[in-house]
Formats: structure tokens, sequence, C-alpha cells
């Protein structure tokens, strides 16, 4: 493997510094456009659900769950400051709605109970 792609797969699972904020987020985003459409669609999210985003990146599957059911309740973690900042970002008016609520955590570290 050579550096380049060294570098992309340590960015991916853990985006930080320059790279992390400027590369990382337009590779995240333009790649996972039709994968969010498709988990959206499977999904058929409705009014009183909630969503729980694992790895949440730049916030683009939670923008897009959040315009699709103005009513669902949407949690999206990620590990990287970087991407939550970003993801922050991105969703500020739904974040200050009450229906978005971004957390900086590993999946392993959730503070939710059982069945929530």
């Amino acid at each position: 493997m050579n550096w380049i792609d060294r570098l992309i797969t340590k960015q991916a699972r853990y985006p930080c510094g320059l790279f992390g904020r400027w590369i990382m987020p337009k590779i995240f985003d333009l790649s996972g456009i039709p994968q969010n459409e498709e988990t959206l669609r499977r999904l058929n999210l409705k009014s009183g659900q909630s969503l729980l985003d694992i790895g949440c990146g730049t916030g683009q599957l939670i923008k897009m769950a959040a315009m699709s059911c103005r009513d669902a309740q949407i949690t999206g973690i990620d590990i990287s400051t970087a991407m939550l900042t970003i993801a922050r970002q991105n969703n500020y008016a739904t974040i200050r709605s009450g229906q978005l609520t971004p957390l900086q955590s590993s999946w392993h570290d959730l503070l939710f109970e059982d069945n929530a």
C-alpha cells in the first residue's frame, strides 16, 4: 500500500487535521449521496420515530432525514471532532429547532437506555 492509500484509509477511519477537515468531507459527501437516498427510502422514516446515525460524518444523511420527516427525532454521533464540527454547521437550523442532537462519541460508548 502506498502512502496515499495509507493516508486515505487512516483519514476515513478518523478524519483530523487539514486533510480531515477539507478533503475527506468532500469525498464523503460526493460518494455518499446514492447510499443516503437509498437508506432513507428503506427506512421510510415516519412522524414520531427516532433515528440514530452512528458515524454521521458531515451530517448529510441526518440533514436529508430531517427534511424528509420534520417530526422525527434524530441523533447523529461521530468520533471525529472535525466531522462533527462540519455536521453541526450543515445542520445548524435543525439543531436549533431541537429535532437533531449531534454527539461526539463512539458506538461503544453510547449512553442510551436499552430499547431506546
